[in-house]
């Protein structure tokens, strides 16, 4: 007589996947994880050489001369700095970075204007307001004096 199968899996080829999978997914996993903190290790040592050999190289003068950086300010004459004029791309750079931000933080000069615009018209609405209110003024005046 046969075993009653707890598996509610009606497929005999997905049934048999997921008995192999139920031998051989714990070993995989277990060796997977076992060596986890080695791995993370590797990749911590791997990140800070990475980032030591990068320092090396932006300091050294043969380097910056072939990636077209300029050449680092004398360490041991500290009072005479080499002042060197932005190249265009770096001017048009700023620029642009200098007008994004305007743009971000809202200060350009439409949005100026469109203050100045919004400022001028509720001036003139009060001065409007104003007036109305004078005129009624001496409407009620009239009135009560029987005047129309």
């Amino acid at each position: 007589m046969r075993r009653a199968n707890a598996s509610t899996v009606s497929n005999p080829m997905q049934d048999s996947m997921m008995k192999t999978m139920m031998y051989v997914m714990p070993p995989l996993m277990f060796l997977g994880t076992a060596w986890l903190p080695a791995g993370l290790q590797w990749f911590f040592l791997n990140l800070s050489l990475g980032s030591v050999v990068q320092s090396f190289a932006t300091i050294n003068p043969a380097i910056r001369r072939w990636a077209g950086l300029p050449p680092l300010q004398d360490p041991h004459n500290p009072h005479n700095p080499q002042y060197q004029t932005p190249t265009p791309q770096q001017t048009s750079f700023l620029q642009a970075a200098s007008k994004t931000l305007k743009e971000t933080t809202g200060a350009t000069e439409e949005k100026a204007r469109w203050k100045k615009a919004q400022e001028y018209e509720e001036q003139r609405a009060q001065e409007e307001k104003q007036k109305a209110f004078r005129r009624m003024e001496q409407v009620r005046r009239r009135r009560s004096d029987g005047v129309y």
